[in-house]
């Protein structure tokens, strides 16, 4: 199952049975702390964390990075700047490995995706009500229940109208994978500020287009790194201004780029890229994220997991506007679930979860790990393990999280997190591990489950084997399931 979100499920269920058999589970997998890019260089990758702020599982200092947040390049210091920053961002870094597993950040620049009104019905994504497909400036968005970090808005919260800054990554379709929705309000036509970026097309005049959107410009606008006279067909830049009536933009600011990951295939640093690889012709011939990568020197296992749809990092350096893989790391998550928190534990970096029967599994936390506070009560400051510590041990038992989780190391570990204030059902969505039809007791995640027989007549019908994936409903929560689905 892919993660942010998960698209193609049946690649990685492949790739973890491919890794399995060979013993070279190392290579999917990353340490508690990961280790960075040595020397300076370039990494795209989600934020997930702060301390200073943690990208791709790495902590990187910032106090004396430079910053282009979504534009905004004058910032007192770096803690002004990291106040526009969140979680969830997909941010591109230039920065020097410390060598310790941590680094330091030279310069941070976020660009959001897109940023407009919702102007089609959310629905669900290839029949998948836990997906949901909608277009934004002509731009198709795909978010997840799961795996989306949403931000003044919520996955059963988006409408028509609705306004939404989107950040993710690139599918082979080229629809954005939403790491992270922010609400911003309904759309009022002469008033809603919008963001887009794309190739300049049928300029005439005072106006043009990106895609099929009509940009126009006026002595007001304002334009960076180019002039007026520098618009020509085919140029790459980005565009914030007014949406009006007819769905026209008129322009605030235009600035000029080579395209929108110019600073990668120029590089002569080592690049770590995160994204969801398409357009797969061979190992030695794929993208992510808008760069070509040759992965043809990696092993033929490593090589035979990648395919379309799959999240990965990959480290390497460019030849010829190539990214040559060095090293890939297999991101996403193999099980999702809606469940109670009953434990945390800080030393030894785990949360543990239940499902209403007293039965409890711990997954480990790691750098990687992306911890979001969704309930209405939050606090502003970013959730951490040690906040969620004192919490249970104040006496709240009532704590229920969204949570995804992956294979590393022979054990699993969250991929993400996310608080919630409250739940309609227990479920999960996960692999057979082990599985009696007869008495209703299946193992998932190393958890073992039960079923409700009575409730799911012609369970033994189904035919259901080791390494199925199913999803569960405990519609009582009460640690019984008493829903199945079989996933394709």
């Amino acid at each position: 199952m892919n993660m942010i979100p998960q698209l193609v499920k049946t690649p990685l269920r492949r790739l973890l049975l491919i890794l399995s058999i060979s013993g070279s589970l190392a290579a999917c997998g990353s340490a508690i702390v990961s280790a960075g890019i040595s020397g300076t260089g370039i990494v795209v990758g989600v934020l997930t964390g702060f301390g200073s702020i943690f990208v791709n599982g790495v902590e990187y200092e910032i106090d004396t990075a430079q910053f282009d947040i979504d534009g905004q390049r004058d910032f007192a210091n770096a803690a002004e700047a990291q106040q526009l920053l969140a979680v969830g961002m997909v941010v591109r870094l230039e920065a020097k490995d410390n060598g310790d597993g941590t680094g330091t950040a030279v310069r941070v620049v976020y660009d959001d995706s897109v940023e407009g009104p919702i102007q089609t019905v959310p629905a669900p994504f290839n029949g998948d009500p836990k997906r949901l497909q909608f277009t934004v400036l002509d731009k198709s968005i795909v978010v997840d229940q799961f795996e989306t970090t949403f931000e003044d808005s919520a996955f059963d919260q988006l409408a028509m109208n609705q306004v939404v800054e989107v950040s993710g990554f690139i599918d082979a379709n080229g629809s954005i994978l939403a790491t992270r929705i922010q609400g911003k309000g309904d759309l009022v036509p002469g008033q809603t500020q919008v963001e887009l970026r794309g190739a300049v097309a049928s300029l005439s005049g005072n106006q043009f287009l990106l895609d099929a959107r009509t940009i126009v410009f006026d002595d007001n606008t304002r334009f960076e790194d180019m002039q007026a006279a520098d618009l020509v067909d085919g140029m790459h830049v980005e565009v914030k201004g007014t949406y009006q009536n007819g769905g026209s933009i008129l322009a605030s600011r235009i600035e000029g780029e080579q395209d929108d990951r110019e600073e990668i295939p120029s590089s002569n640093s080592e690049i770590e890229l995160q994204g969801v690889i398409y357009s797969f012709v061979s190992a030695g011939e794929f993208y992510v994220n808008g760069v070509q990568v040759d992965a043809s020197g990696l092993s033929p296992v490593v090589q035979l997991a990648l395919q379309d749809g799959v999240e990965l990092e990959i480290k390497g350096h460019m030849e010829n506007a190539v990214l040559i893989a060095e090293k890939v790391e297999f991101r996403g998550a193999e099980a999702e679930m809606q469940a109670r928190i009953v434990a945390a534990d800080s030393s030894a970096s785990t949360v543990a979860i239940d499902f209403g029967n007293g039965v409890t599994r711990s997954f480990g936390i790691t750098a990687e790990s992306l911890l979001k506070d969704d309930r209405n009560s939050a606090p502003s400051e970013a959730l951490t393990l040690s906040r969620l510590v004192t919490e249970l041990n104040g006496g709240n038992n009532t704590i229920y999280t969204s949570l995804s989780i992956r294979q590393q190391g022979g054990d699993w570990v969250v991929v993400k997190l996310k608080l919630k204030d409250s739940l309609y059902t227990y479920e999960v969505d996960a692999a057979i591990e082990e599985l009696d039809v007869n008495t209703g007791s299946v193992t998932m995640f190393g958890m073992p489950l039960s079923l409700d027989v009575s409730a799911i007549p012609g369970l033994a019908n189904l035919n259901l084997a080791i390494g199925d994936h199913i999803e569960l409903k405990d519609t009582d929560k009460n640690g019984v399931f008493d829903q199945i689905e079989v996933n394709d």
